[in-house]
């Protein structure tokens, strides 16, 4: 049987305490939530995701108004960030809206 080297074990335990926020991995359950301040680069992605819902919000008009989609009787425009793939934008289309003249350069993935 191989010994452990307590003190070994005390530095690694410290480390770990110093990294992960447990209080917000309580909160938020089956995820490992760094402390703020540990990396620089994490705290910045973690601002820009934190934004995100903003940003998508405001986007979403952008487009609807870019699209002259808020005088078209379209209820709603969704803006979805998927890490992975990008963008989606998600524009129910009215009846009488023109999507040829308003969509040219679109490309439409389900019509």
């Amino acid at each position: 049987m191989t010994s452990i080297d307590v003190e070994e074990m005390q530095n690694l335990s410290a480390m770990i305490v110093g990294l992960v926020d447990f209080d917000k991995c309580r909160a938020e359950e089956n995820r490992v939530i760094i402390r703020e301040n540990v990396n620089e680069q994490l705290d910045s992605a973690r601002a820009i995701y934190e934004q995100l819902p903003d940003r998508l919000s405001h986007t979403a008009g952008i487009v609807a108004d870019q699209l002259e989609l808020r005088n078209a009787n379209v209820d709603q425009v969704n803006v979805v960030y998927f890490p992975q793939l990008g963008f989606l934008t998600v524009v129910p289309i009215a009846k009488q809206f023109d999507v040829e003249r308003s969509m040219l350069d679109w490309e439409f993935m389900i019509k």
